[in-house]
């Protein structure tokens, strides 16, 4: 008897997102997203994966182009010896025209195209059930919240794309109730919709149901910043009774496994005590270079924060210019502060004297000795004073 599963669990790849908001880069991007598509048929072959698991959203568009479903089908035939099952979601739907219609994909590759349907993998002693949109949106579960005869003798997995909800919650992108899925008896649910997924599953309280979001393999932008990656493991059988009654109950070594590629990465630099733009530069530099190992290829967005000196205005046009060389992409926004001469101020007998010697106290007017808390108040209050505080415009 088969005592555990080999998979691989993965969701919103969004092949043929636009990358609009990166034009210049655009194609680049696109072709370097396949690629990391690709990255991860490798990673089933060398893990000799039974099965793959893709809960929606493969494509970002609901009729892609047929040059990229030509290459995601090509791909598929390479895993031969993996079962892959795709649940369609919110962004590519099983829309009249969608690939998913289509009878060209290997015989490895199963699409649920409607509500809860089931395939049987007896040689693996497994049942995977699964649910597809057939449009943008979902308001009702695509299960129908029924829980199907589920094969006692068989680890059952479910896959989805949605939204976890609790009791008095809904969602447009087929809401999933957790009370429902605690009392359902899967073993694992393969979900996808939430692009920061889980580093391992979770399982349902007083249930011995596991779930998971597999996240997003990768950023697409810095919303998405930091690591991404794919659930990969086993699901084991252990021959113990489980709360379900049965004789067995099943456990796992899943975890999330990062793909190689490009990270966005956000990152808040602090330049308080820089004396000129050489420090400045210097400072973003180095933040830069500690950020990771692979920090020459990724994408930053960096927040200059801090207290500095009147004649010090950083320039984030220059220091993206002297970055370029070294750093595939940058984006630099200055939100400095000016560092007051509180000593001078708080001798003043002034408005502005009074409040800086109320919020010092006791405390010495040192800007690197006081608490952030401090720096705050009377960065607010002086700028307030002086007619600075201003709105920011979204970055």
């Amino acid at each position: 008897m088969t005592n555990s599963i080999r998979l691989v669990h993965t969701a919103d790849i969004h092949l043929g997102t636009p990358f609009s908001a990166l034009p210049e880069l655009a194609a680049m991007l696109q072709q370097e997203q396949l690629q990391l598509f690709m990255n991860m048929i490798d990673h089933c072959r060398q893990t000799d994966a039974d099965i793959l698991l893709i809960a929606g959203d493969m494509f970002e568009q609901a009729i892609p182009d047929p040059s990229l479903t030509g290459a995601v089908s090509e791909a598929f035939r390479l895993l031969s010896k993996t079962r892959i099952f795709i649940a369609p979601g919110n962004h590519d739907p099983v829309f009249p025209d969608s690939p998913w219609l289509k009878n060209s994909w290997p015989d490895n590759v199963h699409v649920f195209r409607t509500g809860l349907e089931k395939a049987a993998l007896d040689d693996l002693k497994t049942c995977v059930y699964g649910a597809a949109f057939c449009s943008t949106a979902a308001v009702k579960p695509l299960t129908g919240h029924q829980t199907p005869d589920l094969d006692a003798t068989k680890i059952n997995i479910l896959l989805l794309h949605g939204d976890l909800v609790g009791p008095g919650q809904t969602s447009v992108y087929n809401p999933v109730d957790k009370g429902w899925l605690q009392h359902s008896g899967f073993d694992y649910v393969a979900l996808g919709h939430v692009h920061k997924g889980h580093d391992i599953p979770e399982r349902m309280p007083q249930s011995d149901t596991l779930f998971a979001y597999s996240g997003c393999p990768a950023g697409r932008g810095f919303d998405e910043a930091g690591k991404r990656g794919i659930i990969s493991g086993s699901l084991i059988r252990v021959e113990q009774p489980g709360l379900s009654g049965r004789g067995f109950r099943v456990d796992h070594n899943l975890c999330q496994t990062s793909l190689p590629g490009r990270q966005y990465k956000l990152l808040d630099i602090d330049i308080s005590g820089c004396q000129n733009h050489d420090d400045i530069y210097l400072a973003v530099r180095d933040g830069i270079r500690h950020s990771g190992a692979a920090w020459q290829q990724d994408l930053f967005k960096i927040i200059l924060s801090g207290a500095i000196d009147d004649n010090l205005q950083p320039s984030p046009a220059l220091l993206q210019s002297r970055l370029a060389p070294d750093v595939f992409f940058c984006k630099i926004t200055d939100r400095t502060t000016r560092a007051y001469n509180l000593t001078a101020l708080s001798g003043e007998h002034s408005l502005m004297g009074a409040f800086v010697r109320r919020v010092l106290g006791q405390d010495e007017p040192d800007w690197s000795k006081l608490s952030a808390e401090k720096i705050q108040m009377l960065q607010s209050g002086l700028q307030a004073f002086e007619g600075e505080v201003l709105y920011r415009e979204a970055d």
